[in-house]
């Protein structure tokens, strides 16, 4: 394509008379379907730190939480 082409196309845009080829229409829908799934990527919660578990053990892991002196495993040795 030459440049009087591209501004002959411009003009016409501007105009309101929009004419795309089927190559035009479905290259222009796939970088629309790629950028919304590049942005979603970047935007989801997934990729700020977010953790799924499972958590079954109520909080009995052993870690002191509720033990008296300070002992790993509840008793007072």
């Amino acid at each position: 394509m030459e440049l009087t082409e591209w501004k002959e196309k411009a003009i016409d845009t501007i105009k309101g008379e929009v004419t795309l080829t089927k190559l035009d229409f479905w290259l222009i829908g796939a970088i629309c379907l790629l950028a919304g799934i590049c942005i979603g990527m970047i935007i989801a919660p997934f990729t700020h730190g977010i953790e799924i578990g499972i958590g079954s053990n109520n909080g009995n892991n052993n870690t002191g939480n509720g033990c008296h002196n300070g002992s790993e495993n509840g008793n007072s040795d």
